[in-house]
């Protein structure tokens, strides 16, 4: 299993030098951001529904190399694909269903806010993509970032998170939430950030020990936006919220998000929903639950206690969220059974991408060999594929 490891200083200034030698930029004229991957240990699939989140930026991430050009061009070049991608800043932009739709939709997103009269050129460095650990987020946030930075704008975090949502909920049709986005913007090194998406109150929780978590790649990639299981599991969510709703005020709702109403309220009507419905409430409500108390097991320094936590959200994710591929949950349940782990759950949606695992860093080796050995016994063909990294709480999006 490859092991990856955090950009080095000398990685940075090569990807400097090959930018600037490439767009034929004078040295010193160049910036530079670094958008960390996000980690959400606890509270999945409930941002979108006004729920409790927690995450931590990883020390792993997207570095892009940007500066000013003078034609009104906005050009892209990336590690990851072959070429160059160009767009005319006056011209509208559609979706072209490939690697060029996050900068697109930036792009279309930053124009209907604020004017753009300054090209831009970027290259895009970062090895993880499809993981489920936020790199669409990673990479929409900087383009916005390099494209307002470059046009003289300021932009908040609050606004940030709103153009990217433009991206990802308009201009993509990808039904999430807040917490990608707030995970990378908000996060500070050593702590877990806890998102209440109902108030937008966002909290930094230091720990007083060493949190490590390990993120382990499955080998399966597939976009979320080429798949309709993630939109269809919000759709049921909203239509659960509805539900509770309906029976509490008996009005009509079709869509409302779980979180407009009580946990006291659910208990009041749960056996009148439908079963469906049902599940994804009990989702709901017991991983907001879970946020609360691994909140308090972080700032005790207890990570027996908060790997517990992430094991049960894990296990709710996969019977009353049923989300969670043959594959994800194989490679789970291959992590919780390794040494040095305390717990583990799916990462992004659960159908491809990445198990996060929060771990004694003494085991890891015998745990990635102990999780090689069995995942790769019973999925050969992605055996090539897997890759690994180890990451502390890191902080968020910065720029230079």
């Amino acid at each position: 299993m490859r092991l990856l490891h955090s950009p080095s200083a000398e990685h940075h200034a090569q990807m400097r030098q090959l930018h600037n030698h490439h767009f034929n930029v004078p040295h010193g004229n160049s910036r530079f951001i670094f958008a960390p991957y996000r980690i959400c240990p606890l509270g999945a699939h409930v941002d979108h529904q006004l729920g409790m989140v927690s995450a931590i930026a990883t020390e792993m991430g997207i570095c892009v190399y940007y500066s000013e050009r003078d034609d009104g061009r906005f050009v892209i070049r990336s590690e990851g694909f072959p070429g160059e991608a160009c767009f005319d800043l006056s011209a509208d932009q559609e979706r072209a269903y490939d690697w060029t739709d996050y900068a697109r939709g930036a792009l279309r997103a930053l124009k209907a806010k604020h004017r753009i009269n300054r090209g831009l050129s970027i290259s895009v460095s970062g090895e993880v993509t499809e993981a489920g650990l936020s790199s669409s987020a990673a990479i929409g946030l900087s383009y916005l970032t390099a494209l307002a930075d470059i046009n003289g704008i300021a932009l908040s975090p609050e606004a940030l998170i709103e153009l990217d949502r433009e991206i990802e909920n308009g201009f993509l049709g990808l039904k999430n939430g807040v917490l990608d986005q707030s995970a990378i913007l908000y996060s500070k090194a050593g702590c877990l950030t806890v998102l209440d998406c109902a108030t937008g109150h966002v909290g930094n929780h230091p720990v007083k020990g060493d949190f490590v978590f390990l993120a382990v790649f499955s080998g399966i990639r597939q976009a979320l936006v080429a798949s309709n299981q993630f939109n269809q599991r919000v759709e049921e969510s909203l239509r659960a919220g509805a539900e509770i709703r309906n029976l509490i005020t008996n009005e009509k709702n079709i869509a409302i998000p779980i979180g407009r109403s009580s946990y006291t309220e659910f208990r009041r009507v749960q056996s009148q929903l439908d079963p469906i419905s049902q599940r994804r409430a009990r989702h709901f409500y017991s991983e907001c639950a879970r946020v609360k108390n691994g909140r308090s097991a972080w700032q005790l320094d207890d990570a027996a206690a908060f790997g517990k936590l992430m094991i049960a959200s894990c296990e709710s994710s996969i019977h009353q969220y049923e989300t969670g591929s043959t594959e994800m949950i194989a490679l789970y349940k291959a992590m919780i059974n390794a040494p040095g782990v305390y717990g583990a759950r799916l990462s992004g949606a659960g159908f491809r991408g990445c198990v996060v695992a929060l771990i004694d860093p003494q085991f890891k080796a015998d745990l990635l060999a102990a999780v090689d050995c069995e995942y790769g016994s019973l999925f050969p063909e992605h055996r090539a594929s897997l890759w690994a990294f180890e990451t502390r709480p890191a902080d968020g999006l910065n720029m230079t």
